[in-house]
């Protein structure tokens, strides 16, 4: 058993303080690169969606697992990260600008939807971003200009420079890479100033007022943030499935998000990623 003793206020900051532990992430990392190359072509599409899944479940975790905020309406904002990205290709933008688009498009809706809902919780808040979710269904289902509506819409896909990402073992290094790089940001804007500002707001509003933590400012922000690494995922999502229908983002793709975090535990990044392979 390991006993941690912290000698400095860094200590408990520092990621990865014991060499097993670095060990074990770095073995981790190599196994994932080389599963294209031992594993059937099956088995590797499905760690793709299941890398998709993990980018959509950090996104909600920072929102539930951070804040304390239930949302039932994360699906709406991985339908949006899809259709944006589907469409921004279709107008001749290319794939590493049209994802940030994604992203910040999805953000930006965040902040629409997070602005009027800080002023409930709980229950009520869930009930909001339930009815946000449903709302973007049809919306989505009757755009026909934009989305093809209910007949569906094809995607094209992702090249840069002229190098087809379509393929299953680029698109596997693809995802993981965005993984990689969304848990890492997460990761060090939980341990920032920001980050100690979401956990305080989590555990108690009042004692964040009497700290001096702008309550409201920073669950709006974390509703943008949530927003757009969901938006993210979406965006990936729809070059995984390769045909978007509106009935592909309903209520059972937020419920399965929401068990994702809940499952594996609120307030840890990991547990969002062992949340995802569970469900």
């Amino acid at each position: 058993m390991r006993f941690h003793y912290d000698t400095s206020y860094r200590d408990s900051q520092t990621l990865l303080r014991y060499p097993v532990g670095r060990t074990a992430y770095v073995l981790l990392l190599l196994a994932l690169l080389i599963v294209p190359w031992v594993l059937p072509k099956y088995y590797v599409g499905e760690i793709s969606y299941l890398f998709i899944m993990c980018i959509a479940s950090l996104g909600l975790m920072t929102l539930v697992g951070y804040t304390g905020q239930v949302s039932l309406g994360h699906s709406a904002f991985i339908a949006i990260g899809a259709y944006t990205e589907t469409w921004m290709l279709s107008q001749g933008v290319p794939f590493g600008p049209s994802l940030l688009i994604a992203a910040s498009l999805s953000g930006v809706i965040g902040l629409v939807i997070g602005l009027p809902a800080i002023r409930v919780s709980g229950l009520y808040l869930a009930m909001v971003t339930l009815a946000f979710a449903i709302l973007t269904e049809h919306t989505i289902g009757h755009w026909k200009g934009v989305t093809g509506g209910f007949n569906g819409l094809s995607v094209e896909n992702p090249v840069v420079a002229a190098f087809d990402l379509g393929g299953l073992k680029p698109f596997y290094y693809l995802c993981l890479g965005v993984l990689v790089l969304v848990l890492a940001g997460l990761i060090n804007l939980m341990r920032s100033k920001t980050g100690r500002a979401f956990m305080g707001v989590r555990d108690s509003e009042a004692a964040a007022y009497s700290l001096g933590i702008w309550v409201a400012g920073y669950k709006v922000l974390a509703f943008v943030i949530s927003a757009m690494v969901t938006g993210l995922g979406g965006a990936l999502l729809a070059h995984h499935v390769r045909f978007l229908t509106p009935e592909g983002f309903g209520l059972i793709l937020s419920l399965e998000l929401v068990l994702m975090v809940t499952i594996g535990g609120l307030g840890s990044l990991g547990g969002a990623l062992l949340g995802a392979v569970l469900i």
